[in-house]
């Protein structure tokens, strides 16, 4: 594969890792669930009101998806 571009996290889907050269399915096969994505949000600075984030000590940039209450429904990490 070529270099990574993101990560997709989005909730009741596949995580996916997206190439240049095409997308690949990580973990077991399971869609994620709430609190996949609350584990992956631990890990993430804090969340501004652009939905963007960064994590700490790194260049990769997070964007979030949220519902019609404001919680986190999915994200998407963009690698560099």
């Amino acid at each position: 594969k070529l270099q990574l571009l993101e990560v997709v996290l989005d909730l009741g889907r596949l995580p996916i890792a997206r190439f240049a050269d095409g997308d690949e399915v990580l973990g077991t096969g399971d869609v994620l669930d709430y609190d996949d994505i609350e584990r992956a949000m631990d890990t993430v600075g804090e969340v501004g009101g652009d939905n963007r984030a960064g994590i700490n000590r790194t260049l990769h940039r997070i964007s979030v998806i949220r519902n019609r209450k404001g919680g986190v429904v999915g994200l998407t990490a963009r690698v560099g």
